[in-house]
């Protein structure tokens, strides 16, 4: 089946022909997986996914939910990044929507850089100007939750980025055991876990940071999760 994601008969025609649908990626358009979901199980759910693939609302939620994030603002024009404050520099400025690895996302040392060029290179669209967070390692810990409530949590992976893309994940990740079950109970907590079982499933990524752990929960599971073939038994789990 090929077709746009917004093709109603197609999604008529995924609909009729899955039991369940599930997506790996989180720009999937959340309306589409809202109509599928009132034909056939849905996972995760579209509100989890809406949430996803907007900085803006994803930054939002985790505020209300009272979970660390890094210092941030919302960039709606270019005007913008004149006003912001003077600590969220250097910081990165990210498309709130379809950035990924790198992709739309620039880098600010100071509020004196070419902020117009910037805002250009974005493609003048809705972004978040994030603080520079400085950090000694990333690592992932993916945790799978059933409509039913079982949850499984893996063991830590250590993430290496170059160019803003995950290069290497290294399993397990090189920190002690009480790191590592800090970072689990860190997952275990996170919302997309606990709160709803509309969102059965989610990766959780905690940042080593000095001295703490913070977390950035995220939706779906992704590059820190596909080296191991139990990602995909995440899914069947989450379903």
């Amino acid at each position: 089946l090929k077709a746009a994601y917004q093709d109603r008969e197609a999604l008529q025609q995924l609909s009729d022909s899955c039991a369940a649908v599930t997506t790996e990626f989180e720009n999937v358009p959340a309306e589409s997986l809202r109509w599928l979901a009132s034909h056939c199980i849905v996972r995760p759910a579209s509100e989890a996914v809406a949430v996803a693939q907007d900085r803006v609302r994803e930054k939002a939620f985790f505020r209300d939910c009272g979970l660390g994030i890094a210092h941030s603002a919302v960039i709606d024009h270019a005007d913008d990044l004149v006003s912001v404050e003077a600590n969220l520099f250097p910081g990165i400025l990210k498309r709130a929507r379809f950035g990924y690895d790198g992709k739309g996302q620039v880098k600010l040392p100071t509020a004196e850089a070419d902020l117009a060029a910037a805002w250009d290179k974005i493609g003048g669209a809705l972004g978040v100007l994030e603080a520079w967070v400085p950090f000694q390692l990333e690592i992932s810990v993916l945790v799978a939750r059933t409509v039913d409530g079982r949850t499984a949590v893996y063991e830590a992976a250590e993430n290496v980025h170059r160019h803003h893309i995950l290069h290497l994940s290294i399993s397990p990740a090189r920190i002690t055991e009480a790191t590592a079950a800090e970072a689990r109970a860190l997952a275990l907590g996170a919302p997309s876990t606990t709160a709803s079982s509309r969102w059965p499933f989610s990766l959780a990524v905690a940042t080593r940071l000095k001295p703490e752990l913070q977390m950035k929960p995220v939706f779906m599971p992704s590059a820190s999760g596909i080296w191991r073939s139990s990602m995909f038994d995440v899914r069947h789990l989450g379903v």
